[in-house]
């Protein structure tokens, strides 16, 4: 996030120890510590009154429901499309399974 490695983590510590001095780092760490766990309680609690606000479930269930109905209505059009060519095989076979005058008198008829 920061993106801070040793070398500047190094320049912190001396600038903290000239600043502060060695006697107080620790009630400084204590503080810097009990500073960022509020820090981080605010934003965790923000995050939650966010996610109530806009109800976040809802709109996950909304989208799950959505994608099913997605997959249904392709499922319906895969099926659709089977029925169609067994349809189209049975007329098929009824046609070729006919007797040969019955063929010749539908071909004149036609």
């Amino acid at each position: 996030m920061f993106e801070i490695g040793f070398p500047e983590l190094l320049v912190i510590a001396a600038i903290t120890l000239v600043v502060v001095g060695p006697e107080k780092i620790p009630q400084v760490i204590k503080t810097v510590s009990k500073f960022l766990r509020r820090l981080r309680l605010y934003f965790e609690n923000i995050k939650q009154e966010i996610e109530k606000e806009i109800d976040t479930d809802e709109i996950r269930a909304q989208i799950h429901n959505h994608n099913i109905m997605d997959s249904l209505d392709e499922t319906q059009k895969k099926i659709s499309d089977t029925v169609q060519q067994v349809t189209d095989l049975k007329n098929d076979s009824d046609y070729s399974l006919e007797s040969e005058p019955m063929k010749n008198q539908r071909d004149e008829n036609s």
